[in-house]
C-alpha cells in the first residue's frame, strides 16, 4: 500500500500536469489508500478504467485499472447533487467499457469509492484477467472491487431475484457468490455439493461500522461459472458417519462436501431447525424443508458441517424418515455433573464420557429466579444446587404465554435441549471453560412445578413491612399530636381549675371577710360609738353639775374611744388593700406587708424564712397575713419597741405554717389586754381570725419583757374543704 505522501505525489502528478485526459487520470490504487478523512472531503479526481460490473440501470459500477479496481456511484452523485453527465448514456454501460471519469473521492462504508459528475465513453476493451483468489486476501477484503477467480463447494443457496445467491465453501470459510439464472435452472439439483469455478468481482458484505463480514462474488456472465466436479446422483450417496463423528479425526477432508448421518429426533421447529440425539450426542441440524417431523422420528440426514459453535452442526440439511421409535426420555443429569464432567475431559485432553451432553434432550430440578418477556417469547432465569452461574431457559411464544404466570421462587423440574456455550482458554490448549448453559424447552409440558414459592415473598414482605413501619410511625405521630393535644387541654383544664380554685377562694374568702368586718364594725367601732355617745353625755352632766374635772375626764375617755375606732376602721380599710393576690406567694405578700408597716416607724421590722415554702390557700394566707398585720401594728403603736421580728416556719411534710411576730417593747399584762383604757386593742380579732381558720393561737406578753404572738396553720385541712366547696360550687354551675 502506498503511504501518504505516494499518495499525495500520485495525486499531483496526476491531475497537476497538462495534456489529454488519460495522462491527467489519477491511479486508482492512489484513490484506494487515500486516507479516510481525504476522501470524505470530496476531493477532486480523474480516473479511466475498465467497467467490470454494472448494474441493470448502470447507476453503480465497478472500475477497474491497472492498479486496483473501485465503486462508482451515479446514485450517490445524483443525491448529493453533483451528478451533471449524460443520463442517456448509462444505459449503454456495459463490463467491458472504457470510461474516462470526472468527480470526487466519498468515504464508502468499507473503502472509498467515486461519486462521479461526467462519465465519458471511450471505448472497450477485454475485461482484465481474474486473478486467482488467495483466501488470506480475499476474505479480509484487500480484493474488493478487483476480479478473482475462485473454486469451491456450493453448499446451498437463496432466490434473489434476477440471480441466484451461493454459499460457498474453501478452505472451511465460506462465502456468498451472486450468480445470473441463466446459469442453472435448478441450483438444488446442479449446484449444491458441486464443486465449482466462478469468475466475478469481489466485493464486501459489512456491517455498519464499516468491517467486513464476509466476502462476495458478482459474477456477471452464465459462462463465467464452470462445474469442476457435478454432485453426486443422490444426496444421501455420500459415505454415512455416525452422529458422534461428524467432526471427528478422519485421514482425507471432506472438502465442503455434504456429510450423511443418522439420529433421533427430538424436537423440530419446520423451515428453520431440528435436534437429533444418538445417545449422549446431540446435534443441531439447520434445514430450509417444512417436511414434518414428530420426535422419536428416526432420520437420515445429508448436509454441510458447520463449525460455528465449539460443538459441531449442520446446515443446509435435507432429511429423509426411515424409522419412528419411542419418542426419547431426557437425561436426568444436573448441570453441576456435565460442566465437572467437560473440564475433567478437557483437563486430560479426552472425550467426555459419556458425552458433554450438548444438543441432548436432557432434565434437571431447578429454581425459578426470574421471568422476562422478549418479543418472540421470553425467557427464565433458574438457579441450580451445586453451580455458581444461572441457567438460561428459553421459551417460545406459546410456551411462553402458558408458563410465565409460575412465580419466582418456585422449584421446577425442566425438560429441553441442552446448548452449552464454552470457550477455549489461551494459557491452556486442553482448557475449556463452560460460560453459559442455556436450555431450550420445547413445550409447556416440559415444566413442572414441584412447589410453589410462599406467599412471603421478598418483595412482599418488604412491602408489608414498609406498611407497617408506615402504619408505625403513622401511629407514633398521632400518639405524639395526641399526646401534645392532651397536654395542651390538660394546662388549659388546669389553667381553668386554677381559676376557678382562685374564684372560690376569692368567694370564700370575701365572704368571711365581709362576715368579719360586719362583725367587727358591730363589735367594735359602733360599740366604741356607743361608749363616746355615752360619755359626751355623762360629761354633759357633769358640767350642768358643776363637776367640771369629771367631765374633763369623761371627754379624754370619748377622744380615745373616738381614736381607737378611727384606728379599727384604718385598719379594716389596709387589710381589704394588702389582700395576697392570685398567684403571689405568701412570703412576697408578707415582704410587701412588712415594707409598708415600717415606713412610718422607727422600730427595725425583720422577716425571716424557715422550711421550705410551699403553696399556700389563699384563705389560709389572707387570714395568717392580718393576723401578722395585727400583732406588727399592735407593737408599733403600743408597746414602744426598739425591733419587732417576724419569723414565717414551714413544715412541708406536716402541711404546716406558722407565723410568729415578737417585739422587745414594753409588753402588757394578759389580764387587761383587752382594756380600752389600757391601748390594747385586736388581740380578741385576732383570736377569731385563728378560730375561723382552725389555727392555734397563742400569745404571751410581760410587763417590760416584750410580746410574742404566733399563729400555726394546718394547710391539708383546708385544701380538703377547698376542692369539696369547688366541686361544689361547680356542680351548681353544670
Amino acid at each position: 500500500m502506498l503511504g501518504c505522501a505516494g499518495w499525495v505525489a500520485m495525486l499531483i502528478a496526476g491531475i497537476a500536469r497538462p495534456g489529454r485526459a488519460d495522462e491527467r487520470a489519477m491511479p486508482i490504487a492512489a484513490i484506494r489508500t487515500m486516507p479516510e478523512e481525504s476522501a470524505a472531503r470530496h476531493t477532486d479526481v480523474v480516473l479511466r478504467g475498465i467497467v467490470t460490473q454494472t448494474d441493470r440501470a448502470g447507476r453503480i459500477m465497478t472500475v477497474q485499472d491497472d492498479s486496483a479496481g473501485i465503486w462508482v456511484s451515479i446514485t450517490l452523485s445524483i443525491a448529493a447533487n453533483l451528478w451533471r453527465g449524460d443520463d442517456s448514456l448509462l444505459a449503454s454501460i456495459q463490463p467491458g467499457c472504457v470510461v474516462e471519469i470526472d468527480g470526487v473521492t466519498e468515504q464508502g462504508g468499507f473503502a472509498p469509492l467515486i461519486l462521479p459528475r461526467t462519465i465519458r465513453m471511450v471505448g472497450r476493451k477485454p475485461l482484465p484477467a481474474a486473478a486467482q483468489m488467495h483466501p488470506d486476501r480475499f476474505f479480509s477484503g484487500c480484493d474488493d472491487c478487483l476480479r478473482v477467480e475462485a473454486t469451491a463447494v456450493v453448499q446451498g443457496f437463496r432466490d434473489d431475484g434476477a440471480h441466484w445467491l451461493l454459499v460457498l465453501e474453501r478452505d472451511s470459510r465460506r462465502f456468498d457468490a451472486r450468480v445470473p439464472k441463466a446459469a442453472c435452472a435448478d441450483p438444488a439439483a446442479t449446484f449444491v455439493d458441486a464443486r465449482l469455478t466462478i469468475v466475478g468481482v469481489a466485493v464486501a458484505e459489512m456491517n455498519a461500522r464499516g468491517e467486513i463480514l464476509y466476502p462476495r462474488i458478482l459474477v456477471s456472465e452464465p459462462s463465467d461459472v464452470r462445474i469442476e466436479s457435478p454432485v453426486r446422483r443422490s444426496p444421501f450417496d455420500a459415505p454415512l458417519v455416525s452422529l458422534r463423528a461428524i467432526a471427528h479425526f478422519q485421514p482425507e477432508p471432506l472438502g465442503g462436501h455434504r456429510l450423511r448421518t443418522q439420529g433421533i429426533v427430538t424436537h423440530s421447529v419446520p423451515g428453520q431447525f431440528f435436534n437429533v440425539q444418538d445417545g449422549s450426542i446431540g446435534v443441531r441440524v439447520e434445514t430450509r424443508s417444512t417436511d414434518p417431523l414428530e420426535p422419536g422420528d428416526l432420520v437420515e440426514i445429508a448436509g454441510f458441517l458447520d463449525r460455528r459453535r465449539n460443538t459441531a452442526g449442520i446446515i443446509e440439511a435435507i432429511y429423509r424418515v426411515v424409522g419412528h421409535d419411542r419418542p426419547p426420555q431426557p437425561f436426568s443429569i444436573s448441570p453441576p455433573q456435565i460442566v465437572w464432567a467437560m473440564r475433567k475431559a478437557s483437563q486430560g485432553g479426552l472425550m467426555a464420557k459419556p458425552g458433554d451432553y450438548d444438543g441432548c434432550l436432557v432434565s434437571f430440578p431447578a429454581r425459578l429466579l426470574d421471568v422476562d418477556r422478549g418479543e418472540a417469547g421470553g425467557v427464565f432465569l433458574v438457579s441450580v444446587d451445586g453451580l455458581d452461574a444461572s441457567v438460561t431457559v428459553t421459551l417460545a411464544g406459546n410456551t411462553f404465554d402458558a408458563l410465565c404466570g409460575i412465580r419466582p421462587g418456585s422449584d421446577l423440574v425442566i425438560s429441553g435441549i441442552l446448548q452449552v456455550e464454552s470457550v477455549s482458554k489461551p494459557a491452556s490448549w486442553a482448557a475449556v471453560g463452560v460460560q453459559r448453559l442455556v436450555l431450550g424447552v420445547r413445550s409447556a409440558a416440559d415444566v413442572t412445578v414441584l412447589r410453589s414459592p410462599s406467599w412471603w415473598t421478598v418483595p412482599r414482605l418488604a412491602t408489608v413491612l414498609l406498611g407497617l413501619a408506615t402504619v408505625l410511625v403513622g401511629s407514633l405521630t398521632w400518639i405524639g399530636m395526641l399526646r401534645r393535644q392532651v397536654v395542651a387541654q390538660s394546662v388549659r383544664l388546669a389553667g381553668e381549675m386554677r381559676s376557678r380554685r382562685d374564684s372560690a377562694v376569692e368567694f370564700h374568702v370575701t365572704l368571711r371577710e365581709r362576715s368579719r368586718l360586719a362583725a367587727n364594725l358591730h363589735d367594735t367601732i359602733l360599740q366604741t360609738l356607743a361608749g363616746i355617745v355615752l360619755q359626751i353625755d355623762v360629761s354633759r352632766r357633769s358640767l350642768l353639775g358643776g363637776r367640771s374635772d369629771d367631765a374633763s375626764s369623761q371627754l379624754d375617755v370619748a377622744k380615745r374611744m373616738a381614736r381607737h375606732a378611727s384606728e379599727d376602721l384604718r385598719s379594716s380599710v389596709w387589710s381589704l388593700r394588702i389582700r395576697p393576690m392570685v398567684g403571689r406567694s405568701f412570703g412576697d405578700s408578707m415582704v410587701a406587708l412588712v415594707e409598708h408597716l415600717g415606713t412610718h416607724h422607727t422600730a427595725s421590722i425583720t422577716l425571716r424564712s424557715e422550711g421550705t415554702p410551699f403553696v399556700l390557700p389563699q384563705f389560709v394566707s389572707g387570714n395568717l397575713m392580718l393576723i401578722a398585720q395585727e400583732a406588727i401594728r399592735n407593737a408599733l403603736n403600743h408597746a414602744d419597741p426598739h425591733a419587732v421580728n417576724v419569723v414565717l416556719a414551714y413544715d412541708a411534710t406536716a402541711r404546716e405554717i406558722s407565723v410568729t411576730v415578737q417585739d422587745d417593747g414594753v409588753g402588757f399584762s394578759l389580764d387587761t389586754a383587752a382594756s380600752v383604757e389600757q391601748g390594747h386593742f385586736g388581740i380578741q380579732g385576732m383570736r377569731e381570725r385563728a378560730d375561723g381558720m382552725g389555727s392555734r393561737f397563742s400569745i404571751e406578753s410581760r410587763i417590760g419583757q416584750g410580746t410574742v404572738v404566733s399563729a400555726i396553720a394546718i394547710i391539708g385541712k383546708h385544701d380538703a374543704e377547698l376542692e369539696d366547696s369547688e366541686l361544689s360550687s361547680i356542680g351548681g354551675e353544670g
